[in-house]
């Protein structure tokens, strides 16, 4: 049966086990856990490393437009540049064969109409005479010379529609060759395009590789703050515990030199007095 002083002792708080003596944190595997996990070595390894450093080489290498369409350009500008119109008869065969045709027209007309005059006047040739030869020869030769002027607007025109056509070729070299270079041009764009996706969704991927190392390291900073809280209250626990049973040791001491109490075995591990202390 307690006695009376035991009941004090109990009601104070000193009744029992002490629990935790050496505090023992409830957190402690999953802190061990987590700390284990977050001081492994970590690499980030994206899905898009390699596409990556491959489009940036691409991009990185010396670009240079090669025009198919350079030469022909180059050679027909300088063809119309150097391009100069000219004319010489003498060098035109189709001139040269009507001349050869109208010069013996005029000869032979010439002779029958001087003939047919002398035949008039008894067959001597009359002033008459010679100037109506002269006049039928000089008409074959008026119908030469226009015929050559003939022969020379055919020949500009030739010339002309030549240059037209290698002018109006050029034109459309060019335009093929603009076409070619915005084909050219587009497919860096292109390229850089592909390059700006892939980084951007490797920028993603690596936030949330990122992320869940600092969800990590929130999660142990949550458990650690918790321990470090329980492990306040247990110390505070302790702590008061300890200054009742100081107490009680004392009040035990005063009553036992006071009036020779005899304490109980239990009174005085309630206490924390041993048997030579009483």
């Amino acid at each position: 049966m307690a006695t009376a002083y035991e009941d004090y002792l109990r009601q104070a708080g000193l009744g029992g086990e002490v629990s935790r003596t050496v505090y023992q944190s409830p957190y402690a595997g999953q802190i061990s856990e987590l700390l284990t996990e977050s001081q492994k070595p970590r690499e980030y390894s994206g899905r898009y490393t390699g596409q990556i450093a491959e489009l940036v080489d691409q991009a990185n290498r010396p670009r240079t437009y090669d025009s198919p369409y350079a030469d022909a350009i180059s050679g027909l500008t300088a063809e119309l540049q150097n391009s100069r119109f000219s004319y010489d008869p003498n060098e035109d065969p189709n001139y040269q064969a009507m001349r050869k045709q109208y010069m013996l027209a005029a000869d032979r007309t010439a002779s029958d109409v001087l003939g047919k005059a002398s035949a008039a006047t008894g067959g001597r040739a009359s002033s008459y005479a010679i100037s109506a030869a002269s006049q039928a020869a000089n008409n074959f030769k008026a119908q030469l010379s226009a015929q050559q002027q003939a022969l020379y607007d055919s020949a500009y025109n030739r010339y002309y529609n030549e240059y037209a056509r290698k002018l109006g070729l050029v034109k459309e070299l060019r335009s093929q060759d603009e076409t070619a270079y915005g084909r050219w041009g587009d497919e860096y764009t292109n390229l850089l395009q592909r390059l700006g996706v892939l980084q951007g969704q490797d920028e993603t991927e690596y936030g949330r590789w990122n992320d869940e190392y600092t969800n990590l390291l929130q999660r142990l900073g949550v458990m650690q703050g918790q321990e470090e809280s329980d492990y306040a209250r247990w110390f505070a626990d302790q702590k008061q515990a300890q200054a009742v049973r100081d107490q009680a040791y004392q009040n035990l001491v005063t009553l036992i030199a006071t009036t020779g109490y005899s304490p109980t075995a239990d009174e005085m591990s309630l206490a924390g007095m041993s048997s030579g202390e009483a």
